[in-house]
């Protein structure tokens, strides 16, 4: 090797360090680091490298960074060879960090060959993390050894370790009596398990003394805070990209969302829906926490590592009681080969549920003939989730992209449905045109795969919103529960439709459901909230809709519908607050125009009615007899609500049920327009 380089070069760190080092006397400490320099120059791994110019050594006082540049596995044979050498003469304590990466080669104050960069840098860090007799190697250089048999079986995941400057993916190394095979203290599962140690300790205590007060009486009414049958109970969370570029977000996400829909379909597993279980992503919640707020028993990891062509997908299950890990694997595989992918994990998952918590058989993934199609729907469904206008149009972009390579690919025939149905519901489209491609996407889905319970969900909440088929949407979302009956996207469709039927109990019932199935959905609590205002229980509402906003603080139409459970309380000022704070501009002028009557401010009542209807009437003429009917003009009102029967206007669903048309209910031009609906009188 040259003395000095201005390019970095890809080297294997070995750092160590003495442990106990400043409390030994000083000429100990001399002693000690004099042998272990000898010891370290023994090494056979060392000399070979030295022989052939391949390793640089760096003192660190008390201890040592070795760097070498020829075998992948030659900072962990020499850890190795040391950590023997030291046991026979029972010399110190030490501990270990291996790093794969870059280093700089210069030539320091003495003229001597030395090493600097961030691949000794995060060598220190991963050593760091280690308690004595600890062998510790870092996410990259591991990505490289789990390649080599003679070391596949002797590094184990441990997961993050924090450092000074944030958290570090870690593996241990244990080679018979070599290394320490206990957890590091500075590993986030053992702050997990020492917490919860902590914790029952502390419990221990007060119940004693409790006991000590009131007996039998109080240790029977105890139980665990886990009532959803947690060892029965999982959770998939988000997939982290560890992709160089980090650019395939949307191919881990999709992956995620694929195993949750496999296992849901598996009888007897309570599955927690995606939007709860994706409110973590990016946050490092300790596991319990992430069990108790999603009330499950075990957690579903993993990670993406993509790179060309090549994809590394690692999973694990764990326990949220206490950050145990159940069961790991990686999987590598070719792009091309991605299904194979999916249907491995989806085995090895299942089959490991099915040894600890259930008798069922794995769920099948459905898959396309094509991984550009895949690749396509994965993008589609990530934008999809996102719901602006920008990226609906984008997501029917990439699903029409999928169809085109695989036009029989049902998955992304529901996704373009999907998209449709909210650019029509949400007036980015024609209403006629953007249904009518929902429905004809929709049934061209069912036509290839009669099972596909997401097929119906969506199907659904077209027959709701826009065809008015009650008994057909009846039929969809009990066909699409029959099929999956723990999605709770599903469960919350045929809450809706009980409630505008007026079942307003049976929705109210099923939305506590839905809730219990995915508990960080503000969706849900958005719509629960509206029923329970549809049924007079306010003090509910407010609070269900308070939750919704405390996860989404943008969510459309929350203010908007904290001011009609505000002037059902007769709280006319609150209600000015809250549609103040409404930023979807519909709604807005919609809580605007019911306050200002409200409060009597009849000049600005009538000015924000004006300019609802003059720059939304096409829109939104639904809002507009509201308003009418909120301030007793019954005619109004009715010519309005007709106006939207003609359109087909999304929120004519709810007229039996909403509280702003009481007004009108006697009138027999109302009873006539719910009969066109069907709805029951």
């Amino acid at each position: 090797m040259t003395a000095e380089t201005n390019k970095p070069l890809l080297a294997h760190v070995l750092f160590m360090d003495i442990v106990g080092f400043s409390k030994l006397p000083s000429d100990e400490q001399k002693r000690v680091v004099h042998r272990l320099q000898e010891l370290v120059r023994a090494s056979e791994e060392f000399q070979h490298a030295r022989e052939s110019d391949q390793v640089i050594s760096l003192p660190t006082g008390d201890g040592m960074a070795l760097a070498f540049f020829n075998k992948l596995d030659a900072a962990v044979v020499c850890a190795i060879e040391i950590s023997k050498s030291i046991q026979i003469e029972s010399l110190c304590s030490i501990r270990m960090g291996v790093h794969t990466g870059p280093v700089f080669v210069m030539e320091d104050i003495n003229h001597k060959r030395n090493i600097s960069g961030a691949g000794i840098n995060r060598a220190e860090r991963v050593m760091s993390c280690g308690d004595t007799g600890h062998i510790l190697v870092s996410d990259q250089a591991a990505e490289s050894l789990r390649h080599l048999s003679d070391w596949e079986s002797k590094i184990r995941e441990i997961g993050e370790c924090q450092v000074k400057d944030g958290w570090i993916r870690v593996w241990n190394l244990v080679d018979g009596s070599i290394g320490n095979a206990a957890r590091p203290r500075k590993s986030r599962r053992y702050a997990r398990r020492r917490k919860r140690a902590l914790t029952a300790g502390v419990m221990v205590l007060a119940l004693s003394a409790l006991a000590a007060v009131a007996g039998a009486f109080w240790i029977g009414r105890t139980k665990n805070i886990f009532d959803f049958g947690r060892t029965k109970s999982i959770a998939v969370m988000p997939f982290d990209d560890l992709s160089p570029e980090k650019n395939q977000e949307y191919f881990s996400d999709g992956l995620a969302e694929e195993l949750l829909n496999a296992l849901a379909k598996i009888p007897g597993l309570r599955v927690s829906g995606k939007t709860s279980s994706f409110q973590f992503k990016g946050k490092n919640e300790d596991c319990r926490v992430i069990g108790e707020k999603l009330h499950v028993g075990t957690l579903l990891e993993g990670s993406v590592r993509k790179s060309q062509n090549q994809a590394r997908v690692t999973v694990r299950l764990i326990q949220t009681d206490d950050g145990s890990d159940i069961w790991s694997e990686s999987f590598d595989r070719q792009m091309t080969d991605i299904f194979a992918v999916e249907e491995d994990i989806a085995k090895s998952v299942t089959g490991a549920l099915r040894v600890r918590l259930l008798g069922g058989r794995a769920a099948p993934l459905i898959k396309a003939t094509n991984a550009d199609a895949y690749n396509a729907y994965l993008q589609g469904r990530y934008l999809l989730a996102r719901r602006n206008k920008e990226n609906l149009d984008k997501a029917g972009d990439y699903f029409n992209q999928a169809l085109q390579f695989d036009s029989n690919y049902a998955p992304a025939w529901v996704g373009l449905a999907g998209v449709r149905n909210l650019q029509a519901g949400l007036a980015y489209v024609p209403v006629e045109q953007g249904y009518r491609q929902a429905r004809e996407s929709v049934q061209k889905a069912m036509s290839i795969d009669p099972n596909l319970g997401d097929a119906y969900t969506v199907f659904g909440t077209i027959q709701v919103f826009h065809d008015w088929d009650w008994a057909g949407a009846d039929a969809s979302y009990k066909r699409a529960l029959a099929l999956e009956p723990g999605d709770a996207r599903t469960i919350r469709g045929a809450g809706l439709l009980a409630a505008h039927l007026g079942r307003l109990d049976q929705g109210i019932n099923l939305f506590r459901k839905a809730i219990d199935q995915d508990p960080l959905n503000s969706n849900a609590y958005h719509d629960f909230g509206t029923i329970l205002h549809y049924a007079g229980r306010q003090k509910e509402a407010t609070a269900a809709l308070s939750k919704a906003l405390e996860l989404a603080p943008e969510m459309v139409n929350a203010h908007g519908l904290l001011v009609r459970v505000y002037l059902a309380e007769s709280r006319p000022q609150d209600a000015l607050a809250e549609a103040e704070k409404e930023k979807h501009p519909v709604f807005r002028l919609l809580g605007l125009a019911l306050a200002y009557q409200a409060l009597g401010r009849k000049k600005e009542a009538d000015s924000t009615l004006e300019e609802l209807i003059a720059k939304y009437q096409a829109d939104a003429p639904y809002q507009v007899a509201q308003v009418y009917a909120f301030r007793q003009e019954a005619d109004k009102a009715l010519e309005w609500l007709e106006r939207a029967y003609a359109v087909r206007d999304s929120g004519l669903p709810e007229m039996k049920v909403d509280p702003l048309l009481k007004n009108l209910k006697n009138d027999p031009r109302y009873k006539s327009l719910q009969q066109k609906m069907q709805l029951p009188l």
